[in-house]
């Protein structure tokens, strides 16, 4: 188990028929670590890949900038969209569907 200062400690009201049924899915294991869990899975700590795609987007960003041609300007912008379509993917996510 993690050290207690990594933790925030935070109280939330629940409506009474949503905290039976987080009772009921949770089992064995509490309410708590199965909140921790949903909360964990639908916003990811950025990783090593989110950080690559900034540090990408610095750059296609400071090469544009010294770009001499129009059609060197237009990747650019290409590699810069694309890049930022990721990163915002990464950062919001869309929701889990109901399958």
């Amino acid at each position: 188990m993690a050290k207690q200062d990594d933790y925030t400690r935070y109280t939330i009201r629940l409506p009474t028929p949503l905290y039976e049924r987080v009772k009921e899915a949770a089992g064995e294991a509490s309410v708590n670590s199965l909140i921790v869990q949903v909360l964990e899975e639908r916003y990811p700590a950025p990783d090593e890949d989110f950080e690559r795609l900034i540090a990408l987007l610095e750059q296609a960003q400071r090469l544009r900038g010294g770009a001499r041609t129009d059609k060197q300007r237009e990747v650019y912008d290409l590699v810069i969209k694309r890049v930022s379509d990721e990163i915002e993917k990464v950062l919001f996510p869309p929701p889990p569907s109901d399958d």
